[in-house]
């Protein structure tokens, strides 16, 4: 499996992110996105929703991801580390 890299790119919203991983697909509160279909179109903007750039690297796939949080946020959460992802499943997201 594709090792998978995702940095996340903080934003002042109200909601949650539930972020899951399917093979190459990555599931942000419910839209799946097909992270390989999304970086073979070499594209920065894959459209409106969660993920805001897909790329290829010679680590494997890493996705730009928005992750909404409130006024009083964390530092954790307004200045977010990468997540690698290696497995199918539920992924652990900052705050």
């Amino acid at each position: 499996m594709t090792k998978l890299t995702i940095v996340f790119a903080p934003v002042r919203r109200e909601g949650e992110l539930v972020l899951e991983r399917q093979g190459n697909s990555l599931i942000a509160n419910g839209a799946a996105y097909d992270l390989a279909v999304l970086a073979a179109e070499e594209s920065d903007s894959p459209g409106e929703g969660w993920v805001q750039s897909v790329r290829l690297t010679e680590a494997g796939l890493e996705a730009t991801v928005l992750l909404p949080h409130g006024a009083d946020a964390p530092e954790a959460v307004r200045f977010p580390q990468p997540v690698t992802v290696e497995v199918d499943g539920e992924i652990a997201v900052p705050g």
